[in-house]
This record gives C-alpha cells, structure tokens and sequence, in this order.
C-alpha cells in the first residue's frame, strides 16, 4: 500500500525573495490499502498532522480528508491547505483510518 500527494500552489506568481512562502494545498489518494473490514471494504479517511521536527512529541492536527465507503484505492477530492515555507523543513504525518461510522 502506498500513499500519494500532490499540490496546487495558492500563489500565482512567486513572490520577492523576502517573502519565500506560499499555501499549498494537498491532495491524497492511496493504493493497495488492507481491508480491515469483514463484510465489506474499508472505508478509508486520512488525518494530517505537522510538528517542528521529526523527533517532536507534540504533532498538530492540520485536517482530515472526507471518507470515502468501500475504497482501497481512494482518491480524495478533499484539499488540505498547508502553510509552507521554502527555507524551512517541513514534517508531515499521514495516518490513514478505517472510519466505520457516521
């Protein structure tokens, strides 16, 4: 199983070098995701979260994507906007649930 990003810049044209950030939005999908449900697929959702480094305890929530019902190979139509600065790292984490309810 594997997950996969892609991102749309909110900023048209790149701004003077003093100002080197900009809003991404994320979009996910995934393939090959395990089937975690007995009667029927899983039903996949993905949380977003960031912290200042990889080794942080604290990780901020940032988003989820909607869920989508009986799909291992969901592509989310949910955009996550993300603050990203281009002299800075940035750690993200992905954790991918199975939501079984409402």
């Amino acid at each position: 199983a594997y997950l996969q990003l892609g991102y749309k810049s909110k900023t048209k044209r790149m701004q003077p070098a003093a100002n080197l950030a900009t809003v991404l939005d994320l979009f996910i999908s995934c393939q090959g995701l395990k089937d975690k449900d007995v009667m029927s697929k899983s039903d996949p959702q993905v949380g977003v979260f960031e912290a200042p480094s990889m080794k942080s305890n604290y990780w901020n929530f940032l988003g989820t994507t909607e869920r989508i019902k009986d799909d291992l190979n969901p592509k989310f139509a949910t955009a996550l906007p993300v603050n990203f600065n281009f002299e800075e790292m940035k750690y993200l984490k992905f954790k991918v649930m199975d939501i079984d309810s409402e």
